[in-house]
This record gives C-alpha cells, sequence and structure tokens, in this order.
C-alpha cells in the first residue's frame, strides 16, 4: 500500500466561550495545536495542509514553524468552517486519492487513529467514498472523503463543515472502528482541564 491520503488540519483558533486562541493553549509541553499536526506527520498521511485564522498570528507562526506542512490562512476562519474546508481541499495535490479532514483541536486524535481510517480506505473491495472513525459506535474525527466527493464538499457553506456530505452520502459511508473512547472538542474551559487530566 502506498497511500496518497491528504491531511487538512482545520484549525480556526478562536474560542468566543473561551475568550482566547484555544489551539495555542499547552497541553504536554507544547500546544494542542502542535499536537495535531505532530500526529498527522507520524502518520501515514502523504502530505499535510493547516487551514489557520489570519487574525492570529501566534497561531501562524506556530504553524510556519513547523517543517513539511503548507501554511494556508483564512481571514474568515473564525465564523465559517466551510470556508477553511474549502481552502484546504484546494491545496489538495491532484494525484492524492482522498483528503481527510482533522480539527486543530483535538490532540487525542493520534497518529494510529488516522492511519487505521487509511488502512480501512485502502482495504476494502470497493473504496468507499467516505470513512470516518467510530469511537464506541459514536461518530468522529477523522473522516476521509475520496476525490470524487470534493466537488459537492466545494459547495458546502455555513459552519457545518463536511456534515450535510455525509448525510447525503450517508449509505456509502464506512465506519473504522478505534478501540478508544471519542476524543471531544475543546471547546470550553471544562474541557480544556478534563484533557489536562489526560496528562496525569
Amino acid at each position: 500500500m502506498n497511500p496518497k491520503i491528504w491531511g487538512i488540519v482545520l484549525a480556526a483558533g478562536f474560542s468566543r466561550r473561551m475568550g482566547t486562541a484555544k489551539m495555542l493553549l499547552p497541553f504536554k509541553e507544547k500546544s494542542i495545536f502542535r499536537h495535531v499536526i505532530d500526529h498527522g506527520l507520524h502518520s501515514q498521511l502523504y502530505g499535510i495542509s493547516a487551514v489557520v485564522n489570519a487574525d492570529i498570528p501566534e497561531l501562524i507562526k506556530e504553524a510556519s514553524a513547523v517543517g513539511g506542512i503548507h501554511t494556508i490562512l483564512n481571514d474568515r476562519s473564525s465564523n465559517e468552517m466551510s470556508q477553511s474546508m474549502k481552502k484546504g481541499l484546494q491545496s489538495v495535490p491532484e494525484d492524492a486519492d482522498a483528503a481527510m479532514f482533522l480539527l486543530g483541536d483535538q490532540p487525542l486524535v493520534t497518529a494510529d487513529d488516522i492511519n487505521i481510517v487509511i488502512r480501512e480506505y485502502y482495504s476494502q473491495k470497493t473504496r468507499p467514498l467516505i470513512v470516518q472513525a467510530s469511537y464506541e459506535n459514536q461518530k468522529g474525527h477523522p473522516v476521509l472523503f475520496s476525490r470524487s466527493l470534493f466537488p459537492p464538499l466545494m459547495m458546502v457553506t455555513g459552519d457545518e463543515g463536511g456534515r450535510s456530505v455525509i448525510q447525503q452520502y450517508q449509505q456509502q459511508v464506512y465506519y473504522a472502528t478505534m478501540q478508544k473512547k471519542l476524543a471531544p472538542d475543546i471547546d470550553t474551559k471544562a474541557d480544556y482541564q478534563a484533557l489536562l487530566g489526560e496528562e496525569v
């Protein structure tokens, strides 16, 4: 297997509820965002693009400091996930088979998790249009979309990401089973405190 799956890290960066650039918060001696990037770099992904909020210089600096990724600025990323998603898709090389979306505030999604989704995509007799991680029957990230779904993904609007495309093609979604609990988003101070509990 010579996987050609391009990773897209969506990093809007600012949480209104937390009042801070949450992806820059520290976790195990690195920023949350840096953990996500590092997991991607240590996986079987073909390459990585990070779509970051153009209004947060520290986040841009953090992304630019990492070798081997493409940093894309999005001046609308703070209020529209779909815009970040589209910018990421535009960066995918023509020879990539699919794109995988990772969330910049999920540092507990590991390289092994990413590789499981990639392996399941290539191991099916007929490659599925979508492979989504499933944690104890809870759907989560990473989510892989075949190149054939890039056109409908480019039509998505608002802050829903690829949810409507998954619903539209739900009969052709393959779920990759993860032997762990769902990795939560870091949207509140309580979420962050729970994440820090993972350091122990």
